[in-house]
């Protein structure tokens, strides 16, 4: 684990703002897919990222997780600067993401697809494996594995084979696979697509459950609005590739910006199935 991303002084790091991202640009050929973009995560939240497709949600999480560099801007983490890390170096840091399709194992179990993405496995290292205490940490890697498991429900699935699982339950997997690594920052992309109702509300229920007694702050992009303003404890919304509204999801409804931008009118809220 990067010391010198994760530790520090409280003078060193703002522990209300986890994520700050600030004026990022990004272009691909000329055309800017994240232009001037800003925000803030605070720690312990649920925030979601939402927006009309081509907005540059995706690519401000691929800056964000290292997959993408900006052309300019900043992304700090923890107070310290991740704008240049690889993003091994920032899952190692602390902050890890899904994607929007599931990256699983496919000829592994489902149990070895979260074992493999603990921290500290014991197979990582021929020296490690031979080190005193490696058969004890094995253990606890896999205790911790078949807990997230059955948070998940999918504990009736360990030794099955990943490739077998429903689309819904590789979003699940994928899910699980992101809390076995111990993180600080979960980046969540589009969880709940090709999801069906049950499982839906399973992962939000799950979601929530996380957030309030893990002490895990989640990032989350995704299309559906009522879900989004059920769980989320703030809001940002992204057009043409800029951050142009961030606030409660009550303050979200009502932004003249927000329904011109993205829900095109104030009855789409409504209809978005949350209270108004």
């Amino acid at each position: 684990m990067n010391a010198s991303l994760r530790g520090g002084t409280g003078a060193e790091v703002d522990r209300t703002r986890l994520l700050e991202v600030r004026d990022i640009v990004k272009r691909y050929q000329g055309v800017a897919a994240v232009d001037r973009a800003t925000l803030n995560v605070a720690e312990g939240s649920i925030t979601a990222l939402i927006g009309p497709n081509g907005a540059g949600k995706t690519s401000l999480f691929n800056i964000v997780s290292g997959f993408a560099r900006a052309d300019s801007g900043s992304v700090r983490y923890r107070g310290r600067s991740i704008s240049r890390l690889p993003p091994h170096r920032v899952a190692r840091a602390g902050s890890v993401r899904t994607f929007q399709q599931p990256r699983v194992l496919r000829r592994l179990t489902v149990l070895d697809n979260l074992l493999l993405a603990g921290p500290r496995q014991p197979a990582e290292s021929f020296w490690r494996a031979l080190a005193p205490g490696a058969g004890r940490r094995d253990q606890e890697l896999r205790r911790r594995a078949l807990e997230l498991l059955a948070l998940v429900r999918l504990d009736d699935r360990a030794e099955a084979y990943a490739g077998v699982l429903s689309g819904g339950q590789r979003k699940l997997l994928e899910f699980a696979k992101a809390l076995m690594a111990e993180p600080l920052l979960v980046l969540l992309d589009e969880p709940l697509a090709g999801v069906n109702p049950t499982l839906r509300e399973l992962l939000l229920q799950r979601l929530r459950e996380v957030q309030a007694g893990g002490g895990i702050t989640f990032l989350v992009i995704e299309h559906d609005l009522g879900s989004v303003l059920r769980v989320s404890d703030e809001v940002a919304v992204m057009s043409e590739g800029r951050v142009i509204f961030q606030g409660s999801p009550e303050a979200t409804r009502r932004d003249p910006a927000v329904i011109d931008a993205y829900l095109g009118s104030a009855e789409a809220i409504v209809a978005s199935g949350t209270p108004g």
